[in-house]
């Protein structure tokens, strides 16, 4: 576990490392998703439970404990994007692709960047339980506010809401955008998002 510096502070911090939170869940597509294009990558020194989640992701439609899905999570920035930026580069990328879901492609097709902020909230409950959005729109602007039990997600997990936010709003037609996390906590974080129409 030496090289695994993300995912020890992780697991340190929460209440009951693996068994946090039990309540909280992600869809495995989330997982899946990650694991994308990392597939080979030397993780046979994890314990036994994080390796079999890494080497046999479930079916994308199986809810899996939201803190194994985040400590794999851990364990990809570790190993591949060890910085803030490459963190939410990947995370964009990672947005990006949706548009070759059929599934997503179809739900971001008919949505306007208003439209997809608006629903925001019931789209986070189609891949987690446990966590909240909470959406403040104005002309070219939102604020989110996302809430989570405590240490749930890492402050570099949250960070990479950044790129993901951004690659929605591109996704949906905005322009120029930008987003910026303005707060974070054991408990949740903010961001703020500019976009031109």
């Amino acid at each position: 576990m030496e090289r695994y510096r993300y995912l020890r502070e992780y697991l340190a911090a929460l209440p009951d490392g693996l068994s946090s939170h039990p309540e909280c869940a992600s869809k495995a597509t989330l997982l899946r998703s990650s694991l994308e294009g990392h597939e080979d990558a030397e993780v046979d020194d994890l314990r036994p439970e994080l390796l079999e989640l890494y080497r046999n992701p479930p079916p994308a439609t199986v809810w899996v404990p939201a803190v194994k899905v985040n400590a794999i999570l851990h364990v990809i920035i570790d190993l591949y994007y060890p910085r803030r930026e490459d963190v939410i580069e990947w995370a964009r990328r990672r947005t990006l692709r949706m548009r070759d879901n059929p599934i997503y492609a179809r739900i971001l097709r008919v949505t306007s960047v208003y439209a997809l902020f608006r629903i925001s909230q019931q789209l986070d409950r189609l891949f987690q339980r446990g966590t909240h959005i909470q959406t403040h729109l104005g002309k070219g602007h939102a604020r989110f506010e996302l809430t989570h039990p405590p240490y749930l997600v890492s402050p570099i997990n949250q960070v990479a809401n950044v790129g993901m936010f951004e690659a929605m709003v591109e996704i949906t037609g905005g322009a120029d955008a930008r987003c910026e996390m303005t707060g974070s906590s054991p408990t949740g974080a903010t961001f703020e998002m500019t976009w031109t129409d």
